[in-house]
């Protein structure tokens, strides 16, 4: 398995995830390559990659944001970093204890600019 096409893969696809899924919400460069390097670099500690990892842990593109992602991510969850992206405020991930909870979301509908809050099934 070839981890660095597979981290970039990943990482591009996580650019434009945020593209379909941030809305109005503004994110600094620095902040958006740290989430994709992130969600790539969950990729690599699945498969055990720890050299791809702390490639992605040193990495000086983003300003330090990996840095100040990871332990947020650690202690709240990759996919409460997703929410922040979604329903989040604030251009940079400094503190996601702005409890943001799938209640919270607000979902496009239709690919309008109408937002609506899910109701749980």
């Amino acid at each position: 398995m070839n981890t660095n096409l597979l981290g970039v893969s990943v990482h591009e696809h996580t650019h434009l995830w945020i593209n379909e899924n941030r809305g109005d919400h503004k994110i600094e460069p620095q902040t958006m390559e740290a989430i994709c390097k992130r969600v790539a670099s969950k990729l690599a500690q699945k498969y055990k990659r720890h050299a791809y990892m702390r490639k992605i842990e040193t990495n000086t593109y983003t300003e330090g944001r990996v840095g100040q992602i990871l332990p947020l991510v650690n202690q709240h969850g990759l996919s409460t970093l997703l929410r922040w992206v979604s329903a989040g405020k604030g251009e940079k991930v400094t503190v996601m204890c702005e409890k943001i909870t799938p209640s919270s979301v607000q979902v496009r509908v239709n690919g309008s600019k109408t937002l609506q809050t899910p109701t749980p099934k």
